[in-house]
């Protein structure tokens, strides 16, 4: 597995070295029993709630069309609601449209508009703007390949203002503060590729800081590839990838979540070009999942005998950022966890 980064490969792909286009936001992939996308939004809203908005198609090769929504409160209260559409939906190519349902995904790099209906049995929703602080920008070409399968990302919102309302039990609150979206697509399920990644967004003073690592599986060559990002409005400061950045885990500790049963770093930091930044997971957990619950038992059975527990981990994340000749400054983020093996 590598990232695609020659002059061909941005030939091949449509793609400008160091810009991003509207359409690269659209739908990517045409409708098939292996590929999947999803556009992914969160924000930290300024009295504490934490907000994840998804909206998929195929993903976890259930070949439906998802919507789903987590509102993590000051209290402490996580509320959650996933719902699964057989209607194929509609999605734009030229730009980000997409409307699941009642639902709808939309916006053109600067300005995106988010609404998840409130016609629930939850009755929960949102009805949020979104409008970009922060230059889009992606990892090269934002694709990693292994032959002929790939699975690719586009950072469209490293950073926006939010502001509209939540709505929790039938009742709308007006809320603002900061929020992050992006893109991910690919022709094959993230699992054959894949053995886990490190997913981190941040706001430390003026900067905002963007991580990722993703791990190879052994059969694509174990390979591991990082990304470390730290921009201000005025512009980009880090935007290193693979061996650029120096990743390092923290000590290994006891998960949070008591049902889980595999150990956990207890921090991962990025470093490049004299900047380093340290997540740390000992915010709130705002999730913690079992990615077998909802599958079939013959699903679980397969699983079972290969030892395979994969689990999906979120954290609001106390975050550090080190520059030379700097103080140490420090902030808020939001830190994932994906395990697949």
């Amino acid at each position: 597995m590598h990232l695609r980064t020659s002059a061909s490969d941005y030939r091949s792909l449509g793609l400008t070295p160091g810009k991003v286009q509207r359409w690269e936001d659209g739908r990517r992939t045409a409708p098939d029993e292996k590929s999947f996308e999803w556009w992914y939004f969160d924000a930290l809203m300024e009295d504490g709630t934490a907000v994840v908005v998804v909206f998929s198609d195929n993903f976890a090769e259930d070949h439906k069309r998802g919507v789903s929504l987590e509102l993590t409160t000051p209290d402490g209260k996580h509320r959650t609601l996933n719902t699964k559409f057989d209607e194929p939906g509609v999605f734009a190519k030229d730009h980000t449209f997409v409307q699941i349902g009642e639902n709808r995904f939309e916006g053109d790099l600067d300005t995106y508009s988010i609404k998840v209906s409130a016609d629930n049995p939850q009755h929960l929703g949102v009805d949020l703007v979104l409008k970009r602080r922060f230059p889009s920008f992606r990892a090269a070409t934002g694709q990693l390949n292994s032959g002929p399968a790939y699975f690719a990302w586009l950072n469209a919102v490293p950073s926006g203002t939010v502001t509209g309302t939540l709505t929790i039990g039938g009742k709308a609150t007006a809320a603002s503060g900061e929020g992050y979206h992006d893109h991910n697509w690919g022709n094959v399920p993230p699992s054959d590729l894949l053995d886990k990644w490190w997913w981190g967004r941040a706001s430390v003073g003026q900067h905002r800081i963007v991580t990722y690592e993703i791990h190879g599986k052994k059969s694509v060559g174990g390979t591991n590839i990082g990304l470390y990002y730290v921009g201000t409005e005025d512009g980009i400061e880090v935007n290193a990838v693979g061996d650029q950045v120096a990743v390092l885990e923290g000590p290994l500790v006891k998960h949070p979540d008591a049902k889980h049963e595999r150990p956990i770093p207890a921090s991962i930091s990025y470093a490049a070009n004299g900047t380093t930044s340290n997540f740390s997971i000992s915010g709130p957990m705002l999730l913690s999942v079992d990615l077998l619950a909802e599958q079939p038992w013959s699903a679980k059975l397969v699983a079972s005998v290969f030892g395979i527990k994969p689990r999906y981990t979120r954290f609001q994340s106390p975050v550090s950022l080190s520059v030379a000749g700097r103080p140490i400054e420090n902030g808020t983020g939001i830190l994932e966890y994906y395990e697949l093996q």
